[in-house]
C-alpha cells in the first residue's frame, strides 16, 4: 500500500474522531451530534424535529445529493453513497434511522471513492438518531444500524464489511 493512502486514511479517521461525538450530557443521549466547533459548548439542542416534514433518503445515491435542514431525513434499509457521488449534509439537519435488526437494519454506507460532507456548527449540529427518538420515544443504542465509511486502506486484518460483505476496502496490500 502506498504511504499516501495510509496517511489519507489516518487523516480521515482522525477527522471523523474529532468531529463526531456522543454527548451524554444532552437531553437526547445515544445520538451522534457532529460539530465543527467546540463540543464542550454545543449550543442549543436540535430537538426532535417532530414538527418537520419527513423525506426518505434514496437507497442508492449515485449522483451528488444534498440533505437540508428543512426536513427530517429518514434512512429506511440500506442507503449507499456510491463511488463518484458526494452526500452533502447541511448544518442543523436531522437524519433518523428506522428501527430494525438483521436484514431489516437501516444504515448508511459511504462506499470507497464516494464522499460525505457534513460540517455542523455548535448552534446547528448535524444529528444522526433513530426515528423512535424523533417520534418522542427514548433513543437507545441498537435502534438503527449507523453510518459506515468504506475506504481504500486495508491491512491483513481488514476483510469485507461485517454487516454486508458486498462492501470491501479498495486495496488489500
Amino acid at each position: 500500500m502506498k504511504l499516501s493512502h495510509i496517511a489519507l486514511s489516518t487523516l480521515l479517521t482522525s477527522s471523523m474522531t474529532l468531529t463526531g461525538c456522543i454527548d451524554q450530557g444532552k437531553d437526547y443521549p445515544n445520538q451522534v451530534y457532529i460539530y465543527s466547533g467546540d463540543p464542550e459548548d454545543p449550543g442549543d439542542d436540535p430537538g426532535t424535529g417532530s414538527d418537520l416534514e419527513r423525506k426518505t433518503i434514496p437507497n442508492d445515491i449515485t449522483s451528488d445529493t444534498t440533505l437540508d435542514a428543512n426536513f427530517v431525513w429518514i434512512i429506511d434499509g440500506l442507503v449507499t453513497v456510491h463511488a463518484g457521488a458526494t452526500l452533502t449534509i447541511e448544518p442543523g439537519t436531522i437524519i433518523a434511522g428506522k428501527a430494525g435488526t438483521g436484514d431489516n437494519t437501516s444504515y448508511l454506507v459511504v462506499d470507497k471513492d464516494a464522499q460525505i460532507r457534513a460540517i455542523g456548527t455548535a448552534t446547528s449540529p448535524i444529528t444522526f438518531t433513530s426515528e423512535i427518538a424523533v417520534d418522542g420515544g427514548t433513543g437507545a443504542a441498537g435502534q438503527w444500524g449507523g453510518v459506515t465509511l468504506i475506504g481504500n486502506a486495508a491491512n491483513s486484518e481488514v476483510t469485507a464489511y461485517e454487516a454486508n460483505t458486498a462492501f470491501v476496502p479498495g486495496y488489500n496490500d
